[in-house]
């Protein structure tokens, strides 16, 4: 019976009856960027310049046919040529030494990047604040459990062999003090309790577990490089700023206008053009304007123009818009959107006014993608839905 009890002893002692450490939160748990400021100037320095790559040319057409001799169509025959594309680098300096472009912003206290830098901040924060909660609700309740159990099990294992004992010890009597019947019933109950008990502690060190392994992923929170949106040459510029206006310039000239979204929600600037042709071979010309015999910013004219009286696609599968890194995803066409998701997509169209202006609602970006001869994309940040949408009000009032 002694033997039996320091082994019971020992098994607590072994099993524990106190709760884990609570989760560690690391002290530099924010994102580092790789400068500080200095006190000095930020600038930017643009260089433009051409360059000579190989590019597929169609030199022609051939005719397919199968091995039996039937014709089954016609195939483009490429060729590689070398082709001159323009290249515009530019760099953003501290002083006389060069900084990646989210430093810059960071220094430059740049409102856009810096709410998206205190977001994603609190969110680690959450996560931090989460994970002490969970230890001392669920994992400090689990242990609770625990510790119940073990009791349970404990007592119920003693009073088992002690109501066992007597039954074997007086089984045998004629006049037992505790009728025997009793004595078995007894040592049944305990031994119900035991296993009661032991499996409460099981089940509640399986909950104390994964309790444990969800606190310390959230305690092991850190920032992430979410914005890589913010690090494009015009987030840098207006962040580093533009030139002063010249002297006797009216002040109303310089402040920034004001979108006026109750004209951009009127249905008749929704002059959608469901599968236009135009829209793709827009976007690829931003990036290849010399192929369509017009300068950069005459090709920005044009997709500006193209978009803003088209239909934009998005996959509408799942039932929600997609998101590709913040932007919402759209497609210039069904055919575009069909060669990236597959054929089992769900096109569904909206007018690129609504979608220019929900993106500037609820405050993201718009990833815009042409696929066919060329797979080009762009994103339309903040600022850029912001032009756009002054430049379709401005229309609308005829100005």
């Amino acid at each position: 019976m002694k033997t039996l009890v320091g082994w019971l002893v020992l098994g607590s002692v072994i099993g524990g009856c106190a709760a884990p450490p609570p989760p560690q939160v690391p002290s530099d748990f924010e994102y580092q960027l790789p400068h500080r400021s200095t006190g000095e100037t930020l600038r930017i320095e643009t260089k433009d310049s051409t360059r000579t790559v190989m590019k597929k040319i169609p030199v022609g057409e051939r005719q397919v046919y199968t091995a039996s001799g039937r014709y089954v169509g016609k195939e483009v025959v490429y060729e590689a040529q070398p082709t001159e594309v323009p290249v515009h680098e530019w760099h953003v300096y501290q002083g006389d030494t060069e900084v990646d472009a989210l430093s810059a912003l960071h220094i430059a206290r740049y409102a856009a990047f810096e709410r998206a830098y205190q977001d994603e901040r609190d969110r680690v924060q959450r996560d931090h604040a989460r994970a002490l909660e969970m230890y001392e609700t669920e994992v400090k309740g689990a242990q609770t459990m625990k510790n119940v159990g073990l009791g349970m099990g404990i007592g119920g294992l003693a009073g088992m062999v002690g109501a066992g004992g007597l039954f074997l010890a007086t089984r045998n009597d004629e006049t037992p003090p505790v009728p025997t019947s009793v004595t078995g019933a007894v040592s049944l109950g305990f031994m119900a309790l035991a296993i009661g008990g032991f499996y409460l502690r099981a089940k509640a060190s399986r909950e104390q577990a994964a309790a444990v392994i969800a606190a310390e992923r959230l305690a092991a929170s850190r920032m992430e490089n979410k914005f890589q949106r913010f690090a494009t040459e015009e987030h840098v510029r207006n962040a580093v700023g533009s030139p002063k206006p010249a002297a006797g310039a009216a002040t109303a000239e310089a402040s920034a206008p004001t979108v006026r979204l109750s004209a951009t929600l009127d249905p008749s600037l929704a002059t959608g053009i469901p599968n236009n042709e135009k829209l793709g071979p827009a976007l690829i010309a931003i990036w290849t304007p010399e192929a369509y015999g017009m300068d950069g910013e005459k090709a920005h004219e044009n997709f500006d123009r193209e978009l803003l009286r088209s239909v934009l696609y998005f996959n509408n599968a799942r039932g929600t818009m997609p998101k590709h890194e913040g932007n919402l995803v759209f497609y210039t066409d069904e055919a575009s959107l069909r060669a990236v998701d597959g054929e089992g997509a769900k096109p569904e169209g909206m007018p690129a006014m609504k979608v220019l202006t929900l993106a500037l609602a609820t405050r993201v970006g718009v990833y815009v993608h042409h696929e066919g001869k060329a797979s080009v994309f762009t994103v339309l940040d903040e600022e850029r839905i912001k032009q756009l949408l002054l430049l379709a009000t401005d229309k609308a009032s005829g100005r």
